[in-house]
């Protein structure tokens, strides 16, 4: 109304909820994008506002040893005006990033775990912790005079304000009223910094402040009994809410407050009636609204709504700056097909051209998907999500070799000697390693609990007659004209003149005979054993080791044996899914098409893949 002109004054215009708390978040969110000035006439605690909401995550993050959530919440507020204009820009990307749960310690390693941050953010974290070294010196035993003038030195040194002195002043008068506990008391006695935040609290939702200003008018249901708007919206009339019931009183029930003539059920319904009656009766331009679901939940319509008077209304004009980009974005994705088909020919020829050693993993993650290859591999994207606390895949499996590479290559005659020999290469291994003291012992006691698992299996491969050879292999070889791979063997054991080659997984795995045969999944070891082969090596059966069902799958199974299969007849399979893959993706393939629908579950790109889109 007011874009279109039928409305010349916001001022003019009342916006009320019978419930306002419900709606008054995600109205305030709506008029701010849409650039709409609007005043809440309800007093809000000053504990409820944002700047009071920093100021208490502050606080709690110094008693809570720096959580995530809380401690990315001050570093960003506005309100904290010295605070230091790099961790605006790079907290929201650390909180996501880090795996951060808590702790002083992971918030100064952040340059130790994450890549990408400037090196001065070290610095400025430093420089943080030492402004609230005062209380938190004191967090576990302090009066409250003590924490008030901590705090107030912090607020002053970081300039807690706003763009009035409004939020100064009652910040210090805050900290005036809580450092007079102490006197109240026989004898002085110490607290924690927790019971202090809990005052503060208190102290902060008994005092009220008043939202002044212009622009659109919302109100609780109950405070426009003597409005007479030019321009009225009521939002949520939905039976429950437009009348309600009020609140049980267990002190006064219903037929003592008949008795006594207080308001009752009876009046509070007609009052309801009455004011919606007033108001509707009142407003020369009069528009009402209830939601029809919510879910699966269908509500109905107020009953003090007219019957069969619903009307379906048109809002013309832009609105916001995302509506007129979207008004001007006339060209369809269609007519860029094109130029998206030579960006992945010239991407194709740069990274699987003729004269590029391709990494055998690439093929079995192409075969996969090509479309996540390509969105993952070539394009480098990854979606923004909460990284959890957990060490990283990648790293886990780097450990988790570097262990087996030590402690296999060595034999060993007893369980006993195993285990010590283990001992030593932990020390060793994870005391280079970036991560908490937490995870290397939940690492080591780990690997520990299922190293008797281990020395059976190593006992039996030695009764076959194998023994180590020698780890991380690297290969690269031709082993089709014009096909170049390169790659790194976990393991290979030997015997005689053959050998085995070993793949290490810490999740559960296993070597699915008929879908490598049917289907070309979990080529890499049979094309690290056609490598191997073309190096002069004969090689036997290849495996997955899983650390954590602690088996080893193995290719010729028995299976294989009882049907005469040998390692040569999945060497030519791999070959042959190899050759037809690389001709996909030297073309620019790269369509959506998973090689199990089970690749598709925990696909980030899942809502936006024409694959799923079709299928469903």
């Amino acid at each position: 109304m007011f874009v279109s002109g039928k409305c010349r004054s916001l001022d003019n215009i009342i916006l009320t909820f019978p419930k306002l708390h419900v709606y008054s978040d995600i109205t305030e969110r709506v008029f701010r994008r849409y650039g709409i000035p609007c005043t809440f006439s309800l007093s809000k605690p000053l504990g409820k506002t944002k700047a009071f909401l920093d100021l208490t995550a502050m606080l709690e993050s110094i008693a809570n040893d720096y959580p995530r959530l809380l401690f990315s919440q001050f570093l960003i507020s506005p309100y904290f005006r010295k605070m230091p204009e790099i961790f605006r820009e790079y907290i929201p990307q650390i909180s996501l990033n880090s795996g951060i749960i808590k702790g002083k310690n992971s918030w100064l390693n952040l340059t130790k775990t994450l890549t990408g941050l400037p090196p001065e953010i070290e610095q400025k974290i430093k420089w943080i912790f030492k402004k609230l070294a005062p209380l938190a010196s004191i967090k576990e035993k302090g009066t409250y005079k003590q924490f008030c003038e901590g705090l107030a030195v912090i607020l002053a040194e970081l300039d807690f304000s706003d763009e009035d002195t409004g939020l100064k002043e009652q910040a210090a008068d805050m900290l005036k009223e809580l450092s007079l506990v102490d006197n109240l008391a026989l004898t002085a006695s110490d607290t924690a910094l927790r019971q202090f935040i809990d005052s503060l609290k208190h102290v902060q939702n008994t005092a009220k402040t008043e939202t002044e200003g212009t622009g659109v008018q919302v109100s609780g249901f109950f405070e426009l009994r003597g409005a007479e708007p030019e321009y009225l919206y009521i939002g949520g009339l939905k039976d429950g809410d437009l009348p309600s019931m009020p609140e049980i009183d267990h002190i006064f029930p219903d037929n003592v407050r008949t008795k006594f003539g207080l308001v009752n059920m009876k009046r509070y319904l007609y009052l309801q009636k009455f004011i919606f009656q007033r108001m509707t009766d009142s407003s020369k331009n009069l528009h009402l609204s209830y939601p029809a679901i919510e879910a699966d939940k269908v509500f109905l319509a107020s009953p003090f709504l007219p019957w069969k008077a619903e009307t379906v209304q048109h809002t013309p004009g832009i609105l916001c700056r995302e509506e007129e980009l979207l008004r001007q974005g006339k060209n369809l994705l269609s007519s860029y097909i094109k130029e998206i088909n030579n960006i992945k020919t010239y991407l194709a020829r740069k990274y699987f051209g003729i004269n590029s050693h391709i990494p055998v993993t690439n093929i079995d993650y192409y075969r996969t998907c090509p479309r996540k290859f390509f969105i993952e591999k070539i394009l480098k994207l990854e979606p923004p999500e909460t990284k959890e606390y957990k060490v990283e895949t990648m790293l886990l499996g780097t450990i988790i070799h570097e262990i087996m590479e030590k402690l296999m290559s060595k034999q060993f005659t007893t369980l006993d000697e195993m285990k010590l020999h283990a001992e030593n290469i932990f020390k060793k291994i994870l005391n280079e390693q970036p991560i908490e003291n937490y995870w290397k012992n939940f690492i080591r006691d780990s690997f520990l609990s299922i190293l008797p698992d281990i020395y059976e299996i190593e006992s039996k491969l030695t009764d076959e007659g194998y023994s180590f050879m020698e780890a991380e292999v690297s290969v690269e070889g031709e082993i089709i004209k014009g096909i170049k791979l390169k790659g790194k063997i976990d393991r290979v054991d030997k015997k005689d003149n053959v050998v085995e080659l070993i793949d290490y997984k810490t999740g559960s795995a296993q070597l699915n005979r008929l879908e490598v045969l049917n289907k070309g999944a979990s080529l890499q070891l049979f094309l690290y054993a056609a490598l191997m082969k073309s190096l002069g090596f004969k090689v036997e059966r290849v495996g997955i080791y899983s650390l954590k069902d602690i088996r080893i799958t193995w290719i010729p199974g028995r299976n294989d044996k009882r049907e005469g299969k040998t390692i040569e007849d999945y060497i030519t399979a791999g070959m042959k899914y190899l050759d037809a893959t690389l001709s996909e993706m030297r073309d620019g393939n790269f369509t959506a098409s998973p090689l199990s629908e089970q690749t598709c579950r925990n696909c980030h790109e899942k809502p936006y893949c024409p694959y799923i889109q079709t299928s469903s």
